[in-house]
C-alpha cells in the first residue's frame, strides 16, 4: 500500500484553503500534515478542525520531511517568497490565484520551479468543473464552427458584505497586499478565456469603482482579440446581488 502524501499549508488568509483541506481529508492518497499562519488564533483553530500541527515558522511547513506538496494561500504580496522557498526546498505547489503582483515575482517563480523541477499549478478550478471541460471540448471538437465571440462574467456581491470589508478578509482590498477586486477576481475568468482560446493578441480593459469607494476597484470590462479575429468580453464586479 502506497503512503500518503504529505501536504502543507502556508497561511490560511485566503478563505478558499478550507475548502480545499475539506477535500484533502476524505482523500485515500493525500493527508494535510502541518500549517503555518502568521495568525496563530486562526492557524491553530484550522489545525484543530483539519486534524494537523500547527507551527509558528513557516520553514517547519517548507522543510517539512514528510510533506511533499504545499498549499500557498497567504496574501498576495507574499506568494513569491513562499513559492521561491517552497520550490528550493523540493516541495510541490498549488499556488492560490492571482499569481503575483508583478510580472518580476512571476518570473522569480517560474525561475524557482523551473530550476527544481518540482510541479508548480495555480488554483483555477474553473479548469476542473465538468460543465466547463464539457464547454471546451464542444469547442475544440469543432461542432460549433468557429467561435467569433465568447463572454465570461464573474459577478459577486463581496463589497456589500461588511465582514468581507472590515473582517480579517480585508487585506483583499489593500492595494499592497492584493492590488485591486479585478485583479484577485478577474483572474478566474481571465484564466478561463485563455484556457478556452488561447493566448490573445491584444487585451484592453476598463477598471475602477462604479458604485462603492472601499476597495480600489469595484467593477471592471475586458475586450480580448484573438489572432483569427475572435473576440471575448469578460465582465467582473463585486457589487452585484445577483450573479
Amino acid at each position: 500500500m502506497f503512503a500518503k502524501i504529505g501536504v502543507g499549508v502556508v497561511s490560511f488568509a485566503h478563505g478558499h484553503v478550507n475548502a480545499y483541506c475539506n477535500q484533502i481529508v476524505n482523500f485515500d492518497d493525500a493527508q494535510v500534515v502541518t500549517c503555518w499562519d502568521d495568525n496563530q488564533e486562526r492557524g491553530k483553530a484550522a489545525a484543530d478542525k483539519f486534524g494537523m500541527a500547527y507551527s509558528p515558522h513557516v520553514e517547519d511547513v517548507i522543510h517539512h520531511p514528510e510533506i511533499e506538496a504545499v498549499i500557498v494561500t497567504c496574501e498576495t504580496n507574499r506568494h513569491a517568497e513562499m513559492v521561491v522557498a517552497a520550490a528550493e526546498a523540493g516541495k510541490n505547489i498549488l499556488c492560490q490565484k492571482p499569481m503575483a503582483l508583478t510580472l518580476a515575482d512571476c518570473d522569480r517563480m517560474i525561475e524557482a520551479v523551473e530550476k527544481a523541477g518540482v510541479k508548480f499549478m495555480m488554483a483555477h478550478q474553473m479548469r476542473h468543473d465538468p460543465a466547463n471541460l464539457k464547454m471546451k471540448e464542444i469547442i475544440q471538437s469543432g461542432t460549433l464552427g468557429r467561435i467569433g465571440l465568447l463572454r465570461r462574467r464573474h459577478c459577486i456581491p463581496a463589497l456589500f458584505n461588511q465582514d468581507f470589508v472590515t473582517g480579517p478578509s480585508k487585506w483583499h482590498i489593500d492595494p499592497e497586499k492584493n492590488m485591486g477586486m479585478f485583479m484577485d477576481d478577474a483572474s478566474h475568468a481571465t484564466d478561463f478565456i485563455h484556457w478556452m482560446l488561447g493566448r490573445p493578441v491584444s487585451v484592453m480593459a476598463e477598471i475602477d469603482n462604479v458604485l462603492t469607494d472601499v476597495a480600489p476597484d469595484d467593477s471592471g470590462i475586458a475586450i480580448y482579440r484573438f489572432e483569427e479575429g475572435t473576440m471575448s468580453v469578460l465582465i467582473n464586479t463585486s457589487v452585484t446581488l445577483a450573479g
